[in-house]
C-alpha cells in the first residue's frame, strides 16, 4: 500500500528538531504506516503510529486486536503493538476442533489508559521519554494528552501539523500511482455523465451516471480500495448544485466538479459543458478562464513559487476581459485523507516552491449568479522537466 518515504520523513524531523512523530488521525496513520481500508475507519478505535527520527529505531504501529490481522497484511511496519478489543475473537481451527475458549476480562470499551501506556512504553524503549515529540492537534485536545503528560513528565510535546504537511507534499511512486488512477477514474465518471441525452435529466440522475461510469471502469481492477469522493454538478445558476431534483435545460452551462479516492488518495477535477449552443457570454467568460489556466499550466515546474501561479493566472484572465475575476487560491496539493484541498495552496502570498513529484490541482472557476458556473480543473504531477496532466480530458467548452 502507498505510504510515506521513511528516510525523507526522518530527515525533515531532524531539521525541525523533533525526536519522534506520533500520527493519530486516520489520514496520517494511513500515510505513516500504509495501513488503509475499512478496519482503520471504524469509529471508536484509536490507532497510533510512532516514527522516531533516529533511523536506529524502527517505527511502531498501535492497533486494537480486531485490526491486527489487516494491519500486518497492509503495513510495512513490523513492530505492531496490540491493545485488547471488547469483541470476542477465535480462530477457525480452534472452533472446528472444539478448542475455542471464551476470553476473560474483555474491556467494556477502548481503554485509553492502556493505549497511552503502550505509547509511553514505546517512548521509554526507544529512549524518547525525555525528547521532543510531535503530536497532532486531535491528540492535544483528547483526554489522552493529560495521561501522556503524567506518564512522560520529561518529554516535550509539540504540535506537528506543519511537519506532517511538509512530509506529505512530495509523493512517492506508489502515491503517484494511486493519484493517477484516481484521476483516470474521475475522468471515466465525467465521460459517463455527458454520454447520451442531457437535457431534461435531473442533477441526481447525472450523479448516478457518474457513479456507474466509475464502477464500470473498475471491473477489471482487483482489490481496489475505492470511494466516491464527490460529484458536484450545477446547471445554469450555480445554486442548482444544491438541488438534486433540478432538471437540466437546453442552453445552460453544465459544471461538473468531481473526484475519486483510491487507497485514500483523492483526485479533484472539473469541466464546463454547454447543453446545446453556447452564447456569447458563455464563450467570453470561458475563453478568459481557459487563457488563464493555460498560462498557469505552462509555468508548473520545479522551482516556481506557488504565488507565481496565482499572479500569472489572475493577470492573464484580467487581460482577457474578466477584470472582476478573483479567487483566494487557484490550486492546491492533493493526497491522502478527507481534506480534498490540501496545503500548500496556490495563493497570493504562498512562498512554497514546486518540487518534482508533487501532485496538485490547478483550478480556475467563477460563478455568475443567475447565469452559470464555470470550472476548469486538472490533476497535475510536477515532473523534473515540467508537468504531466493526469486528467486526460479536452479543455474546450464542449457543446453537448
Amino acid at each position: 500500500m502507498p505510504h510515506m518515504e521513511l528516510k525523507r520523513a526522518q530527515e525533515l524531523m531532524k531539521k525541525r528538531g523533533v525526536d519522534a512523530l506520533v500520527a493519530s488521525t486516520i489520514p496520517n496513520v494511513s500515510y505513516t504506516s500504509g495501513f488503509t481500508g475499512y478496519k482503520i475507519r471504524v469509529v471508536g478505535r484509536l490507532l497510533l503510529t510512532i516514527i522516531p527520527a533516529d533511523p536506529a529505531f524502527a517505527p511502531t504501529l498501535i492497533v486494537d486486536a480486531m485490526s491486527e490481522e489487516p494491519a500486518r497484511q497492509k503495513s510495512y511496519i513490523e513492530d505492531i503493538r496490540i491493545y485488547p478489543a471488547w469483541q470476542c475473537r477465535a480462530s477457525l481451527d480452534d472452533v472446528i476442533q472444539g478448542k475455542a475458549k471464551a476470553p476473560s476480562n474483555l474491556p467494556p470499551a477502548v481503554s485509553l489508559e492502556y493505549i497511552v501506556g503502550l505509547h509511553s512504553d514505546i517512548l521509554r524503549e526507544k529512549g524518547l521519554h525525555d525528547g521532543t515529540i510531535g503530536i497532532e492537534e486531535n491528540l492535544f485536545k483528547s483526554p489522552a494528552y493529560q495521561i501522556l503528560l503524567s506518564q512522560n513528565p520529561k518529554a516535550k510535546f509539540v504540535e506537528a501539523e506543519g511537519i506532517f504537511w511538509e512530509i506529505r507534499k512530495v509523493k512517492t511512486e506508489d502515491e503517484i500511482k494511486a493519484l493517477k488512477l484516481a484521476a483516470e477514474l474521475g475522468v471515466k465518471g465525467i465521460q459517463a455523465i455527458i454520454e447520451g441525452n442531457i437535457a431534461g435529466a435531473t442533477i441526481s440522475e447525472l450523479q448516478r451516471k457518474y457513479k456507474m461510469g466509475v464502477l464500470q471502469a473498475t471491473t477489471e481492477l482487483n482489490e481496489l480500495d475505492l470511494e466516491f469522493l464527490h460529484c458536484h454538478i450545477s446547471s445554469g445558476d450555480a445554486s442548482s448544485v444544491e438541488l438534486p431534483g433540478y432538471r437540466v435545460v437546453r442552453g445552460e452551462a453544465l459544471l461538473i466538479d468531481n473526484g475519486v479516492s483510491v487507497s485514500g488518495y483523492n483526485s479533484d477535477m472539473g469541466r464546463t459543458f454547454v447543453v446545446g449552443k453556447a452564447n456569447d457570454l458563455h464563450k467570453k467568460i470561458y475563453a478568459a478562464l481557459r487563457a488563464g489556466y493555460e498560462e498557469g499550466l505552462s509555468r508548473i515546474r520545479p522551482g516556481v513559487k506557488m504565488k507565481e501561479l496565482h499572479r500569472v493566472i489572475h493577470d492573464t484572465i484580467h487581460k482577457s476581459g474578466l477584470e472582476w475575476f478573483a479567487r483566494g487560491n487557484v490550486g492546491h496539493m492533493l493526497g491522502i485523507g478527507n481534506l480534498i484541498e490540501q496545503p500548500p495552496r496556490a495563493s497570493a502570498d504562498e512562498e512554497t516552491e514546486l518540487e518534482a513529484n508533487m501532485v496538485m490541482a490547478i483550478e480556475v472557476g467563477t460563478y455568475v449568479t443567475g447565469f452559470a458556473a464555470f470550472q476548469i480543473e486538472d490533476v497535475i504531477l510536477v515532473t523534473p522537466e515540467g508537468n504531466e496532466v493526469f486528467t486526460k480530458l479536452p479543455r474546450d467548452m464542449i457543446e453537448l
